[in-house]
């Protein structure tokens, strides 16, 4: 479970930067800032809508400064409070995006954990109720062998009960943390 959920984190920051440029210069992004603008309130028709997104689209520019993980905005228009306030507008619905994509996988992960967690209350009541049902079927046998299987097969479901319980354990703590922060935390990853 915990290779499945980290392998969703696996990526390099070179990845991540491209993927940001990309995410600010995406169609939902250049729609949701010309909303904001009040560009789109001339737009009736849906090729109005994509010809005002591919406008803005051609007047933004969006790079990395140098090798730092910062990226830089940029618009050109006849009009220099108008590049300005796109360049920030644009920012500004990025930044919200992002933040709602966060809050998203925030809450799928959540889901995630959750479901896992009554998985692994489930298994770990069935091993119970296993281990239970196999004392009250074999009595204590007098034989040494017979006491010594039997003995080795409690010993065997009781540690398969210790683990559940510790994955359970890791599990609600992991919630905990989402629940408190938001998101898990490289600690708590590795």
């Amino acid at each position: 479970m915990a290779s499945l959920y980290l392998e969703s984190f696996g990526y390099s920051v070179g990845d991540e930067i491209e993927t940001k440029i990309s995410v600010i210069r995406s169609y939902p992004v250049l729609r949701r800032t010309a909303v904001a603008m009040r560009i789109m309130e001339s737009a009736t028709t849906l090729a109005d809508t994509t010809m005002i997104v591919q406008g803005l689209e051609a007047s933004i520019d969006v790079d990395q400064e140098g090798y730092a993980n910062i990226l830089v905005i940029s618009a050109t228009d006849t009009n220099p409070i108008m590049a300005c306030n796109l360049a920030n507008r644009l920012a500004e619905v990025y930044k919200q995006h992002d933040f709602e994509q966060k809050i998203k996988q925030a809450r799928d992960t959540r889901k995630f954990v959750e479901t896992q967690i009554f998985a692994a209350r489930d298994s770990l009541a069935a091993a119970e109720e296993d281990a239970k049902r196999y004392r009250e079927e074999h009595h204590i046998i007098s034989m040494e062998s017979q006491a010594s299987v039997v003995l080795g097969q409690i010993n065997e479901a009781e540690r398969n009960r210790l683990q559940l319980q510790h994955v359970v354990y890791t599990i609600a703590q992991m919630l905990r943390e989402i629940e408190n922060t938001g998101e898990l935390t490289q600690e708590t990853l590795a």
